[in-house]
């Protein structure tokens, strides 16, 4: 698990909540490549980093643009291919 500099006193949500966090990605792009869906793994490209989250899955102001463009020119990747 990586620190972000999450704003909890207990360690064991923080985890938990990446455990969840991981399932989730892992389930989804499972899903999407058996169904023959697009996938962009968002979450690997993110950098981890406290200027980009305000916890472990909410982005500050500065991650929400990060996010955009990352988004942004992996769809238009998509989209020629």
């Amino acid at each position: 698990m990586i620190n972000l500099g999450k704003k909890t006193n207990d360690n064991n949500s923080v985890c938990f909540s990446s455990i969840v966090s991981n399932y989730y990605n892992h389930s989804l792009k499972k899903e999407c490549l058996n169904s023959n869906i697009s996938y962009i793994d968002m979450d690997s490209l993110m950098p981890k980093n406290i200027e980009y989250y305000t916890d472990f899955i909410h982005f500050t102001p500065k991650g929400s643009k990060a996010f955009a463009k990352l988004l942004y020119g992996n769809l238009n990747l998509e989209i020629k291919n």
